[in-house]
């Protein structure tokens, strides 16, 4: 893929959703076309700004044929971009940018951009962690967030139920401190039937041990995947052990950067399921490539995506891109108005994320939303 750089300016948005939730994006033009990309990075977003626009700057001076040699440009290795996370969404961003932008001057989608055929959809699975933040996190709320999204059509659920979990504590106090999360799995399973799939994500919180004796309680509930009960970039040969004593698949690597990362993650035996994020790995090129090589190894890949409609939107793109992709990820309940930050509006029915009826990736955010419930500055 070569994609010329013409670049202009920028500007950055940011969106309040909750307390807890900021969406924040950069706005990429060129001569002739713009493009949004999502950089939400919590805490670190001043960072990431900042970070973009020196990147910006300097990829703009010198110019690129092709968004992988972003990198080089700004003399950066994976290994520094793996270490440092707000580097590698600021990268990340440039590089998904250039590729839209370039997808726009050839009047394509950007599955089209990215080697794929156009979809009309692409099915998902519903996180229903983000509106079970702050205080609403009871088993019956973790229940009644899970039968609303059946309800609504999603086929797999999944829960993060270990979240109020202090990490560090003796293996036996993990344990002990666990039993509300199993009670919360519990919850969900009695409220979603035997049917359909359910997924566990323990945003790292357990040490090895911790997490063997977990899932094996979990089986009970008969979980679909068990995501990353330890951290995979530090944790890989933890993981790995966890794994062959276990039955039920590991997912994981949704901080990784690089296809590199994900292919020996999945070659140590630390995770049968990867998933990159399009806003950490690389950018949308790079996580075609590296879900193209971990199907390729015979592992399965699905996208983490529990961000914003720009970030998902991207990520359906990659997902629609790759044959093979398993289901992508998709947060509910977060904002009710959460449709209405891009224009044309995100569309999800029935379990499914419906791409937006144009002929090219012109999607744009929302101004009016904008004004009402963020704000629009330049650096």
């Amino acid at each position: 893929m070569k994609e010329q750089s013409s670049l202009k300016n920028i500007t950055f948005h940011s969106i309040k959703v909750t307390e807890r939730t900021e969406w924040s994006f950069v706005e990429i033009f060129n001569g002739d076309h713009r493009c949004t990309v999502e950089i939400t990075s919590g805490s670190d977003t001043k960072l990431v700004v900042q970070l973009f626009t020196e990147l910006f700057d300097l990829v703009k001076a010198k110019g690129v044929k092709d968004e992988s040699q972003v990198e080089v440009i700004a003399s950066l290795t994976t290994n520094q971009l793996q270490q440092n996370q707000p580097l590698a969404i600021a990268v990340s961003a440039l590089r998904t940018g250039l590729i839209m932008l370039a997808a726009q001057a050839k009047s394509m989608t950007l599955t089209e951009y990215l080697g794929g055929e156009s979809k009309l959809n692409v099915p998902l699975y519903a996180n229903i962690n983000r509106c079970l933040l702050g205080d609403h996190r009871t088993p019956r709320d973790f229940g009644n967030a899970a039968e609303r999204a059946a309800t609504d059509g999603f086929r797999v659920i999944k829960c993060a139920p270990f979240d109020d979990i202090v990490a560090g504590q003796s293996s036996s106090d993990l344990l002990n401190a666990a039993q509300a999360g199993i009670d919360r799995v519990k919850s969900v399973r009695s409220a979603i039937g035997p049917e359909l799939g359910l997924l566990v994500d323990c945003h790292s919180c357990f040490d090895e041990k911790t997490a063997i004796d977990v899932a094996v309680k979990l089986a009970d509930f008969k979980i679909n995947w068990y995501e990353e009960p330890l951290p995979p970039i530090t944790g890989q040969a933890e993981l790995a052990r966890i794994a062959s004593r276990i039955g039920t698949p590991l997912a994981g690597g949704e901080r990784g950067y690089g296809t590199k990362f994900f292919v020996d993650l999945l070659s140590g035996g630390s995770v049968n399921i990867v998933m990159p994020d399009v806003k950490f790995c690389g950018g949308v090129g790079e996580a075609k490539r590296i879900a193209e090589a971990i199907i390729f190894k015979h592992g399965r890949v699905s996208l983490h995506s529990p961000s914003g409609p720009v970030s998902q939107l991207a990520s359906a793109a990659v997902t629609a891109a790759v044959a093979g992709s398993s289901l992508l990820e998709h947060a509910v309940y977060e904002a009710p108005w959460r449709s209405d930050v891009l224009t044309p509006p995100e569309r999800i029915e029935k379990g499914l994320f419906w791409f937006p009826n144009t002929k090219n990736s012109d999607v744009v955010l929302n101004r009016e939303l904008v004004i009402k419930r963020g704000r629009s500055w330049t650096s």
